[in-house]
């Protein structure tokens, strides 16, 4: 059921979300159920233990947009639309939240449930770790195809989809380079490991270099720099944790590594939470969403518009005759929008959580290391990428990283010798 679903993200990055999500929630359901079914007592307890180290992480965001749903007692919470509303309706009595949009704001609570019962559906189910193998091939096919099917398409068809695909497409390489990584594993791990390398690590290792050239081929055709200065990044770090396992060194350098990589990358992207400086990373952004965000962000107050709410949003700040969707320029910008400015710092804080989580347990771990370092690289690049385009709000590209951050949780324990 995993691997379905997987093979539903390059279908939900080209078609439209709105008809994708309700396909698939019900195949979310079906696959946590088997998930819980047919993994062991062991396995059941071993990942609820780890998943209670990410408690707040989980619950913050579900707390948050309940508030924003439930009607607020306190007027100095509610968003402004409301009071204008109750007053051109002649209805004192209506009730105010701060989402501009409840429905949406529903909407968007039920779909995080989704994507986290995905994470506790591939914590479950990779335990096993010919599993784990398994589900790193198709993500790493899924998320490769996309960057194949826009090279191989028209570029006016995909114009649409083109910044999913920039993420996609970064996923992809990081994903790739996990495979190559682990066919060398399994051979200098082999009990008889001599060159020339077998045929189907040759193989894999042959792939692995065709999915990152198509991956890197598509982040170029769509002009994205700031992706593939992402893209670099994360090799760089999973390459540094394969250097320092292979030395032996454990979790004091992977602290260090993980101080210079936060003050290299967390300095100048807090900055930018704080001020405008959010609508200048998104340079590949239209004039027309540029010129939304800006008046959205102005008006719009600390506690957020409600979180899936921009649509509204958008057709409130649009110019008088403009007609069609508008993508917010980023992701951060939509979070600061919907979810309030200081959201940007607290959820900034719980992918720093997961990331330090994956990068200690690639470090630790002995020659599945490659899954921690992944997820932990997914997550470096999916934050920072995130203030410069908009994919991570997409259902295909939070599916691939979904599992991509499973996996990494569910490989982070385990034997740690290196043999």
């Amino acid at each position: 059921m995993l691997v379905a679903l997987l093979a539903t993200a390059p279908v939900a990055v080209i078609a439209n979300d709105g008809y994708v999500q309700p396909a698939i929630l019900p195949l979310i359901a079906l696959t946590l159920a088997f998930a819980a079914t047919f993994a062991t007592s062991p396995e059941i307890a071993l990942a609820k233990q780890t998943l209670k180290r990410f408690a707040v992480a989980i619950l913050v965001p579900i707390v948050w947009m309940i508030v924003q749903i439930i009607p607020s007692p306190a007027s100095s919470l509610t968003n402004p639309i409301w009071s204008s509303t109750a007053i051109a309706l002649n209805a004192p009595s209506l009730s105010g939240h701060i989402s501009i949009d409840p429905g949406a704001t529903l909407h968007s609570l039920v779909w995080y449930l989704a994507v986290l019962a995905v994470i506790v559906s591939t914590v479950l189910v990779t335990k096993d770790r010919r599993r784990a193998e398994l589900t790193l091939l198709i993500l790493t096919a899924a998320a490769t195809l996309v960057a194949l099917a826009f090279l191989l398409g028209r570029a006016d068809q995909l114009a649409t989809t083109s910044g999913t695909a920039a993420l996609m497409a970064l996923l992809g390489a990081l994903a790739n380079g996990a495979v190559i990584t682990m066919a060398v594993e399994r051979h200098l791990n082999h009990s008889d490991a001599i060159f020339p390398v077998s045929a189907p690590r040759l193989l894999q290792m042959l792939l692995g270099v065709c999915g990152i050239a198509v991956s890197v081929g598509a982040i170029v055709a769509l002009g994205q720099r700031q992706l593939l200065s992402l893209t670099g990044l994360g090799f760089a770090l999973m390459l540094i944790v394969a250097v320092m396992r292979r030395l032996g060194l454990r979790p004091w350098p992977a602290t260090i590594l993980a101080v210079i990589l936060i003050a290299a990358t967390g300095a100048g992207l807090a900055r930018s939470a704080a001020s405008t400086d959010l609508l200048r990373l998104a340079e590949s952004s239209t004039d027309e969403s540029l010129a939304i965000a800006q008046r959205a962000l102005s008006g719009s107050p600390w506690v957020g518009n409600g979180v899936g709410s921009f649509a509204e949003i958008s057709r409130i700040y649009r110019d008088f005759g403009s007609s069609g969707p508008v993508m917010p320029p980023s992701t951060a910008v939509s979070v600061a929008i919907e979810w309030g400015r200081p959201a940007l710092l607290v959820l900034a804080a719980l992918a720093l959580q997961l990331f330090l989580f994956n990068l200690r347990g690639a470090v630790g771990r002995g020659r599945d290391s490659f899954f921690a370092s992944l997820a932990a690289a997914g997550v470096l690049c999916a934050v920072c990428a995130s203030f410069v385009e908009p994919s991570l709000l997409t259902s295909g590209a939070q599916i691939v990283l979904a599992v991509m951050i499973g996996l990494g949780i569910s490989q982070s324990t385990g034997r740690t010798s290196a043999a």
